[in-house]
């Protein structure tokens, strides 16, 4: 009882001393101003809901590929690139599955361990917040679910510990349903193949003797994520890239206009830019991550619309998946000033941006890398 009033109390001051941390850090005034800043961390971002969680979960633990955005087009009814209902069933929802019974056999089988009481416990106080955080609030993230680890840790152990022989078979085939899959993609050889393949895409517009800027659809590009996986890699790149928007976020709102002013402020800083050849394509490709309906605020329509308005030269890099080089032309001025002016937007000042450029930091909520 002593060791569990300590630990609270220990867990409490953590809390409040790092709660003390970051307010000197941010140099609040006040709790208003606390407040204030607490009211905003959302960062405009609004997605949330049971399904994006229960996938979510499964997902920060298993590697289920791009199975979230097809039942996300499943479930939206999507038109543009239709999902079946036979074309759900497969190894992911069979991992998914298999990764949720996983866990209630952990806890059926916990419960005969003398240990039961404190592990479940311990594993709910964990769950209870971090569940209810996940429907609230992107629960599609991986890292929703860290705080969740030594929960799902302690529960496994006691729960192999408690085990009869078949029970303990189960368990041992469900850690190995978990690791080889993610083996598999997490390997060396399979990383070094998406890292060059993400290369490839861009070796012939990083080659310049000026710096360039490229236009992406949205913040899902793979493209676009090339330098968060690859941070090293994408560092030294004479270019700049620069998301549209950001589906169920606030850089949805006045994308348009932004995008004008930074095209504008690159043109004027001597910037060549490049629009990505996918904007001029009428739909989407299910692997370019883009699901219509999505955000109804925005549709694919809406970016194709917007960009096949404008003129451009010779396509460069990889045939159906290059840069579009758009040049400065009074007609291309002319129609992005037209966009810029109708939203209000002031084109921003200098050039001089990091390697990503996420659509959200013309909204004031700049996201790096992440």
């Amino acid at each position: 009882m002593v060791r569990s009033g300590l630990a609270v109390l220990g867990g409490a001051l953590t809390a409040v001393v790092a709660a003390a941390w970051v307010t000197a850090f941010l140099e609040f005034d006040s709790l208003a101003e606390l407040g204030g800043w607490a009211a905003t961390a959302d960062h405009g971002i609004s997605t949330g809901g049971f399904p994006r969680a229960v996938l979510g979960f499964a997902r920060s633990y298993l590697e289920t590929g791009d199975y979230g955005r097809l039942v996300k087009r499943y479930l939206l009814g999507n038109t543009a690139d239709p999902v079946s209902a036979r074309e759900l069933f497969g190894f992911p929802l069979i991992g998914i599955l298999g990764f949720y019974g996983g866990i209630l056999l952990a806890i059926v089988v916990a419960r005969r361990h003398r240990l039961a009481a404190r592990s479940l416990t311990f594993f709910a106080i964990n769950a209870i917040p971090v569940a209810a955080f996940a429907i609230a609030w992107q629960g599609g993230d991986l890292e929703r679910y860290l705080p969740l680890v030594p929960g799902v840790a302690l529960l496994t152990a006691v729960a192999f510990a408690a085990a009869s022989r078949w029970p303990r078979v189960i368990l041992v085939m469900w850690l190995v349903m978990i690791l080889v899959p993610n083996a598999l993609t997490l390997g060396r050889s399979a990383v070094a193949a998406d890292r060059e393949r993400m290369r490839a895409t861009m070796r012939d517009v990083e080659t310049a003797g000026r710096p360039r800027l490229l236009i992406f659809s949205h913040w899902q590009d793979e493209r676009v994520q090339f330098s968060r996986n690859y941070p090293s890699d994408a560092k030294p790149l004479p270019v700049r890239f620069y998301d549209l928007l950001s589906p169920g976020t606030s850089s949805v709102e006045g994308w348009r206009g932004r995008a004008a002013a930074r095209i504008r402020s690159a043109w004027d800083a001597g910037t060549e830019v490049f629009v990505s050849e996918r904007l001029l394509s009428p739909s989407p490709r299910r692997e370019w991550s883009w699901v219509d309906g999505d955000d109804p605020r925005v549709s694919w329509a809406d970016l194709h619309r917007y960009f096949t308005a404008l003129s451009y030269g010779q396509v460069i890099g990889l045939q159906g998946d290059g840069f579009l080089p758009l040049p400065p032309t009074p007609s291309n001025r002319a129609v992005l000033e037209a966009h810029r002016t109708a939203s209000g937007t002031s084109a921003p000042s200098g050039c001089n941006l990091p390697a990503v450029v996420p659509s959200l930091a013309a909204a004031g909520h700049f996201r790096g890398a992440r």
